[in-house]
């Protein structure tokens, strides 16, 4: 429906600048957020999320309307989220039972000024302005797909649309068909189970990259890929943490800034630390 697509009726901001903690896991951006009023809960900022998403038993908690019964997921309306100092009102939202956080922001609700992910830092800022033109370094162009933004990188002979997911914990996620087209070092073999809000368990395998992968002015040696059935390709929190991601809202441009220039190694590859 138009409605949970759209998210929120209205955006109000207290201050021109918005400050809050990520909380958590690095590879985990969780902000606190109060629902109508009462928390802090701590939500999920998912750029791989098109839709907010808040789980049973914090509607229950904070207060919330059903709209629509459906199945696993109800489609429920909430007077307002406070983000820091910044409010949506009169938000439509999923409403789920097995959420493994207390809910999720989408990426539907953030569209206008710099929204930026300091993972170094652990904060999270929303503010008026603009990113410089594309340079192809640290300045890229993304583009919108379904509300979600999707970034293109060169992988083998492919150039593939990857999905800032920041809800995944680990670095690179391919659809297991593009394997037999990719130089790989081995043969793929099991890899981590991942979790998805509407997929529940989704079982991975993995296989390291002859060469490296290069993504802008960033270079990641022999990068290991995590092969999934689905249809997306995703770059992971794992990978993000290392940057101050910064998405230009309006224009559709993203910046991923690091302070340290030299290439990054995965863990597992021979000659990066162990996690």
């Amino acid at each position: 429906m138009a409605r949970i697509r759209r998210g929120t009726e209205q955006v109000s901001f207290g201050a021109a600048t918005v400050r809050v903690p990520l909380l958590g896991m690095p590879t985990l951006p969780l902000v606190p957020v109060l629902v109508n009023g009462k928390g802090p809960f701590q939500f999920l900022l998912d750029a791989g999320g098109n839709v907010v998403t808040v789980k049973n038993s914090v509607i229950r908690a904070a207060g919330g309307h059903v709209l629509q019964k459906r199945g696993k997921t109800d489609v429920v309306a909430i007077d307002s989220l406070r983000l820091g100092g910044v409010v949506f009102r009169n938000v439509t939202a999923g409403a789920q039972e097995e959420l493994d956080v207390d809910g999720v922001l989408g990426f539907n609700l953030f569209r206008e000024g710099l929204l930026t992910l300091d993972y170094p830092a652990q904060q999270l800022t929303w503010a008026p302005g603009a990113l410089p033109d594309p340079d192809g370094q640290q300045v890229f162009v993304y583009r919108l797909r379904d509300r979600m933004p999707y970034l293109p990188i060169r992988l083998g002979q492919d150039t593939v649309w990857f999905n800032f997911d920041t809800g995944a914990s680990q670095w690179f996620y391919v659809p297991k068909a593009l394997a037999s087209r990719l130089p790989l070092v081995a043969a793929p073999t099991t890899g981590p189970a991942a979790w998805n809000q509407q997929l529940g368990t989704i079982h991975t395998q993995r296989a390291h990259l002859r060469t490296d992968l290069d993504i802008g002015s960033c270079r990641v040696r022999q990068p290991y890929l995590l092969f999934t059935e689905g249809t997306e390709a995703l770059l992971g929190s794992g990978f993000l943490q290392h940057f101050v991601l910064t998405f230009d809202l309006s224009r559709h441009r993203v910046r991923l800034a690091r302070s340290d220039a030299a290439p990054l190694l995965m863990p597992g590859v021979r000659g990066a630390s162990q996690d």
